[in-house]
């Protein structure tokens, strides 16, 4: 597979109903636009759709129709005819499939499902677009694209909270990557606030810091001036960690993969950008990449989405690879736009490095061809 093309859409909130609107290609080909919003106008289609897709009993009701009608609306809202243009153009590099990197300024606009976007022809995920978040406020870090070799996992159970059948996913988790060699993991145990700083600062200590982390928790959105927030476990009762603060843990494992199986972890949880869970570690913690939900999520959904996720790391994906493959059944789903994926922008040497590195380390059963760049993998052909 080829590092994919990729097209860069800015969008700015501005006073009123107004957004800037700009894309960005690969050939510093630019286009612009001055979009309007209808915000705050519960007839019309955005505060329509938004009403239902934050309250679950709604969310639940919402059919393929609705999410068709918003997609096209916010699409026809963003991309002005030349911001089309460029969006054929990139897509044409790669018979079709592309990347479209979203960096958005601007708390409200955190509250749209840009995964949801669809062109009149089709959602754009289900299509080849491939859609990613990205943040501009902060350094690059360049070993998100690395292999995943050191994992920690955080599945946190609280009785005070509802149950999710914790021990049940940790067997079905061990049972699929107990024979992956290329993969070590270490299970917080207590899953507490003061383990898991106990824990990730040891290893940034001995200079063996984690690559990734998996965390499975009930996820919070606050509304008031706290960050976003997940709940782990404080003997019977919920302990909460926000985002701030597992961001400053993870400074000293820069570049680390971050998988939040939780609610409303991409959520930003109140008017000051980045206060999301997701985000705060993209832009304080040096997260290399965070895959995060939007909204409270299907539990028996969000734990199949894991497993496969894993099965795809264990044949030689990239972590953004193995994300949108175990993501591809549900895209014309109500969840379709629950699971958001932060990255960064990287040129082609770095992915098409990476994507060996991977290859070297799958599992050799499982390890396929797919993942390796095409200039390597006829080399290796031959």
């Amino acid at each position: 597979m080829e590092a994919l093309p990729t097209l860069k859409l800015s969008l700015s909130d501005l006073a009123g109903n107004q957004c800037f609107c700009r894309t960005d290609d690969e050939g510093s080909t630019s286009a612009s636009h001055l979009a309007s919003l209808p915000w705050g106008d519960a007839n019309r289609w955005l505060e329509t759709f938004l009403s239902k897709w934050r309250v679950n009993e709604t969310f639940e009701a919402l059919t393929n129709s609705d999410l068709r009608e918003f997609g096209q609306a916010l699409f026809e809202a963003l991309f002005n005819q030349d911001m089309k243009q460029r969006l054929a153009v990139v897509r044409g590099l790669s018979s079709g499939d592309a990347r479209l990197a979203i960096s958005l300024e601007g708390g409200r606009l955190y509250a749209l499902p840009m995964e949801l976007l669809h062109d009149g022809s089709n959602f754009l995920e289900a299509s080849g677009v491939r859609i990613v978040r990205i943040m501009n406020r902060r350094f690059p870090i360049q070993a998100g694209f690395r292999p995943l070799d050191r994992m920690l996992v955080v599945l946190a159970e609280p009785q005070s909270e509802a149950s999710w059948n914790r021990d049940e996913h940790l067997k079905n988790l061990r049972e699929k990557l107990e024979t992956f060699d290329g993969l070590t993991i270490e299970t917080l145990d207590p899953p507490t606030p003061d383990n898991l700083t106990a824990v990730l600062s040891s290893a940034a200590n001995r200079k063996i810091p984690f690559d990734a982390l998996y965390v499975v928790a009930h996820g919070l959105a606050e509304s008031g001036d706290e960050d976003g927030a997940f709940q782990l476990e404080d003997g019977a009762q919920s302990s909460r960690v926000s985002g701030t603060a597992l961001a400053q843990l993870l400074r000293e494992h820069p570049g680390c993969f971050v998988f939040l199986n939780s609610c409303s972890s991409a959520t930003l949880s109140n008017a000051v950008m980045f206060s999301g869970v997701a985000q705060r570690l993209m832009t304080d913690g040096k997260a290399g990449a965070v895959w995060a939900m939007q909204r409270p999520v299907r539990i028996n959904y969000a734990l199949k989405l894991a497993v496969d996720f894993f099965r795809n790391i264990m044949s030689g994906q990239l972590a953004e690879d193995a994300a949108f493959a175990a993501k591809a059944p549900i895209y014309k789903r109500n969840d379709a736009a629950v699971p958001c994926f932060y990255s960064q922008l990287a040129g082609p040497e770095l992915e098409e490095t990476a994507r060996l590195a991977c290859f070297l380390n799958a599992q050799p059963e499982t390890a396929t061809l797919d993942s390796i760049p095409l200039s390597r993998r006829d080399h290796r052909e031959r």
